[in-house]
């Protein structure tokens, strides 16, 4: 039985995390998470590309808004915050 993580912010930081779950996690899923839906899907398709399977999915949401994020976070077993903070 694998792993359900979440990846809110999807720049460098994010998607190096999201690959090392995939590659050392033992995922079932990685749900990527940004501001920008194009953004957040871009980085499922590359983490998707290098692991060679489709494990990643991308969901818009702004870190800011806990409400939306926590929603999206509720079933995960785990997840890293690769947001940058002022």
């Amino acid at each position: 039985m694998g792993y359900r993580y979440a990846i809110v912010g999807t720049g460098r930081q994010g998607i190096a995390s999201a690959y090392d779950f995939g590659v050392f996690g033992e995922a079932d899923e990685i749900i990527l998470i940004d501001i920008s839906r194009c953004v957040a899907e871009k980085a499922a398709a590359r983490i998707n590309s290098l692991l060679g399977r489709q494990v990643a999915r991308a969901e818009e949401a702004d870190a800011s808004d806990t409400a939306a994020t926590a929603k999206i976070l509720a079933n995960v077993d785990a997840f890293i915050s690769g947001v940058h903070f002022p």
